[in-house]
């Protein structure tokens, strides 16, 4: 996937599907060749989405999952520094890397995983990891959240999410912020 060949450099694209959200192919070919989508929108309101291969675009990246919909980008992830949210799932998962340059990172789920690796998360912006209903519960630093706190009742940010935040961020906020109430 990627924009029109001879385009104007300002191509989106937006999916919307009852269900499953499944993208088989490269978002953006990483090439040169084609350019790259300008933004993409995936809304799925009663599923998961699944990115099978590295998704490269120049600018924002919006997944909205349904309820107990998982996320899960099985390549890299790069918004050339776009920003990156996804609300309303019930797991995201990232497997290679997540760069966003100036772009900020907002996820709601009630569970992260950073699987790709220590520093693998890059960015300059803020980044917000939050539960997908701010009355759950959240912990940091667990050293085995499967046996300590069961999905979908407490986000888990477990020492490898951690370490997988790259030095860099302007901000980083674990739970919900508004006000002072939360």
């Amino acid at each position: 996937l990627s924009g029109k060949l001879g385009g104007d450099l300002t191509d989106t694209l937006t999916i919307t599907a009852g269900t499953n959200v499944v993208v088989n192919s490269l978002v953006g070919t990483g090439n040169g060749g084609e350019p790259l989508l300008a933004g993409l929108t995936v809304n799925a309101t009663s599923g998961s989405v699944t990115f099978w291969q590295n998704v490269t675009i120049q600018g924002d990246l919006v997944i909205n999952a349904g309820s107990s919909g998982i996320v899960d980008f099985k390549g890299s992830v790069d918004t050339g520094g776009g920003k990156l949210t996804i609300k309303g799932a019930s797991q995201v998962i990232f497997r290679g890397q997540v760069i966003t340059g100036v772009g900020d990172i907002t996820i709601e789920a009630n569970e992260i995983d950073f699987a790709g690796g220590g520093g693998s998360v890059q960015g300059t912006g803020k980044i917000d990891l939050r539960t997908n209903v701010g009355s759950k519960s959240w912990a940091v630093d667990v050293a085995n959240p499967s046996t300590t706190n069961p999905l979908n009742s407490t986000l888990n940010i477990d020492n490898a999410d951690i370490a997988a935040l790259a030095d860099g961020f302007s901000k980083i906020n674990i739970g919900w912020y508004d006000s002072g109430t939360h």
